[in-house]
């Protein structure tokens, strides 16, 4: 007999059962159209948890304007270059890179970097010897964010 799991009450730093768990986007942020990219969100991992908290209810309520999101997990991935670290992913329509970024680096209060999903599937990664995987950076300095293109 197989047990429901409520995955919203899964942990990324508690959790290796998947690589990602997800938030979803409101039908209408939804239907404004086709994902671009990610807006990317390192930290350690014993701060994660409280991250995603935050950030994966402001997708699910479409302030974020938001396609989605996710986080990385325990489980080990063969992408990642740091294993004290985990992610989170906010994904963006392109008309929408800036106006979420803005608004995702906001509530982080860190430097976020924007990565489009046509790099992902070529397989540009950084642990692959790329040195530039992002095409976009909001710097968080002083309770300031900067827009680096």
């Amino acid at each position: 007999m197989a047990s429901n799991i409520d995955m919203r009450s899964l942990k990324p730093s508690q959790t290796d059962m998947a690589y990602w768990l997800s938030a979803m986007a409101p039908s209408v942020v939804v239907s404004r159209g086709n994902t671009y990219g990610k807006w990317l969100v390192f930290k350690h991992k014993s701060k994660m948890d409280e991250l995603w908290e935050e950030v994966s209810k402001e997708v699910e309520s479409g302030y974020l304007l938001a396609t989605g999101a996710k986080v990385s997990t325990m489980k080990p991935n063969p992408n990642a270059t740091n294993p004290e670290q985990l992610v989170i992913c906010v994904y963006t329509t392109l008309e929408d890179i800036d106006e979420v970024g803005m608004r995702l680096v906001n509530l982080v209060k860190q430097t976020i970097r924007y990565k489009s999903d046509e790099a992902t599937l070529a397989g540009v990664y950084s642990n692959r010897g790329y040195k530039k995987t992002t095409i976009k950076t909001i710097t968080w300095k002083d309770g300031k964010a900067s827009i680096v293109e």
